[in-house]
């Protein structure tokens, strides 16, 4: 999973794409634009990466033997799901893609020739969710959890 979320943030973070590889779009907040412009950041295209902190939440851990990728602020997954309504973006961007997906079993693959492996790999959205069992978070956040791949 480590492969898979660097290849993850970078396209989100520094590309600036959204999970099916066009750009996420231009800012639209007035206000965020100036803010930005204030700090002396880019404005052109949408990388939402401003203070670092929607970056630094998405996080690696375990639930119940699963592996798992996800928020652990709460506030970050919020931004990051209005960030994908129409409003915004109006685009999936915080669902991994299959190239990042085949890219994460191909390194478990060379570092586990004998792993059980599944193409089945989520992008885990909770409040805390190293401390919730995954099974918990699944009945009220509609989750799938990720197989153990060991």
């Amino acid at each position: 999973l480590q492969r898979m979320r660097g290849l993850y943030l970078f396209r989100i973070f520094n590309d600036g794409k959204a999970t099916d590889g066009t750009l996420i779009g231009p800012y639209k907040s007035q206000s965020h634009i100036n803010k930005r412009r204030a700090r002396g950041a880019q404005i052109n295209t949408k990388n939402l990466q401003l203070d670092g902190d929607l970056l630094r939440s998405i996080q690696l851990g375990t639930s119940e033997g699963n592996q798992v990728m996800g928020f652990v602020r709460d506030k970050q997954r919020i931004i990051a799901a209005a960030q994908e309504t129409p409003k915004q973006a109006g685009k999936v961007i915080f669902t991994p893609s299959d190239e990042e997906i085949d890219e994460a079993i191909e390194a478990k693959l060379r570092y586990r020739p004998i792993a059980r492996i599944t193409k089945k790999i989520i992008l885990l959205v909770a409040t805390e969710f190293l401390n919730n069992p995954c099974s918990q978070l699944s009945d009220w956040l509609s989750v799938t959890c990720l197989p153990s791949l060991l």
